[in-house]
């Protein structure tokens, strides 16, 4: 059984019962061998304007000091609460913190955030103010990224503007996916709010594969009625030095391409349950090669980029007779495309 230690039952008989009504917000971070930036990741958090909230720091067996940091943090303030998984959950990146996190949650809407990222402190009004005023499913912002200074300090960078304009995307499920094929919209699931009772009557959740919020926000985009863009990108993101695509070796290339296999296997699944697309081949066939060329930039050559080509191609193909023989044409889509990249990087 896992060891759950929640700050906030612990004070109970000190807290106002006004602290125990159902907030508005579930806030669910992940939490792994973070613990340099776990911190401002929370204190950001704690500093929104808008206070209806519950934060939920999921650690996931953290061997650093992460877990003891949350503990610390979680301290400070009634509305949080960590769940301390007695083993780390293996292979499915932040998905199974996610998942129980999901199961804990108490809010109407839920919001995810990555312990290495920051909110500004509009973030959460932002989006309660746009899901409240659509009665929406999903409220998607756009998002600023972060960039590692060589002294160590980061430094604001490209923000991304989802729209220009704030409103629905089309409840035709065609083109939001032909939309999809065309833009990154469906890639991430943190500045993003979710209506949580959506997860129940969709039976949405994380699988086990790394990069899990790509196949996860591609079902979002599907099964969602009322999906709302609002221009503003108070979201922060950085990568960590220590993350999947900057720590290179054959093992992680192995391991990006056992994941993308086995997310492909799980695109095919959703597919075929997708009724409004089956009429359309073409748009299939384009959702298939978005997934491949997703993976293959934002996994898989960030993971692989300077070693040697041969026996990366190798660990690939043992892969892919290993894990999905059947799916020939996405790994030669796969391949063609990062022999080009790499062609274009030597010429």
């Amino acid at each position: 059984m896992d060891r759950q230690r929640d700050s906030r039952r612990t004070k109970q008989s000190t807290q106002n019962s006004t602290m125990w009504r159902t907030p508005m917000v579930s806030i669910i971070v992940p939490v792994y061998n973070v613990e340099a930036y776990l911190a401002e990741c929370v204190e950001s958090i704690y500093a929104q304007t808008f206070t209806d909230y519950e934060l939920l720091m999921i650690d996931d067996a953290s061997t650093d000091g992460s877990g003891r940091l949350a503990d610390e943090l979680a301290a400070k303030d009634a509305r949080a609460r960590v769940i301390h998984h007695a083993q780390n959950q293996g292979k499915g990146g932040a998905g199974p913190s996610r998942n129980r996190g999901i199961r804990e949650s108490l809010g109407k809407y839920i919001a995810f955030i990555d312990s290495d990222d920051w909110v500004k402190p509009g973030y959460l009004s932002s989006l309660v103010t746009a899901a409240e005023k659509y009665q929406a499913d999903v409220v998607r912002t756009g998002h600023e990224y972060e960039h590692l200074q060589e002294d160590g300090s980061w430094k604001s960078g490209r923000v991304i503007q989802l729209t220009k304009t704030e409103g629905f995307l089309s409840t035709d499920k065609k083109k939001r996916m032909e939309l999809m094929t065309r833009f990154s919209l469906s890639s991430t699931v943190w500045s993003t709010l979710i209506r949580r009772s959506l997860f129940m009557e969709k039976a949405l959740r994380f699988e086990r594969v790394l990069s899990e919020d790509i196949l996860f926000a591609f079902q979002l985009l599907y099964e969602a009625e009322r999906y709302v863009l609002i221009p503003v990108a108070e979201y922060c993101y950085r990568q960590a030095p220590t993350s999947m695509v900057h720590v290179k070796s054959l093992e992680k290339s192995r391991k990006a391409m056992m994941s993308a296999m086995q997310t492909f296997a799980f695109v095919e699944r959703d597919l075929q349950q997708m009724e409004a697309l089956q009429d359309s081949p073409k748009l299939l066939q384009d959702i298939r090669e978005w997934f491949a060329n997703a993976y293959l930039r934002w996994l898989w050559i960030p993971g692989s980029d300077g070693l040697d080509r041969d026996a990366v191609l190798a660990e690939a193909n043992a892969v892919f007779h290993e894990v999905a023989p059947e799916q020939a044409g996405i790994l030669g889509f796969l391949l063609k495309a990062w022999l080009e990249q790499f062609a274009k990087k030597n010429a």
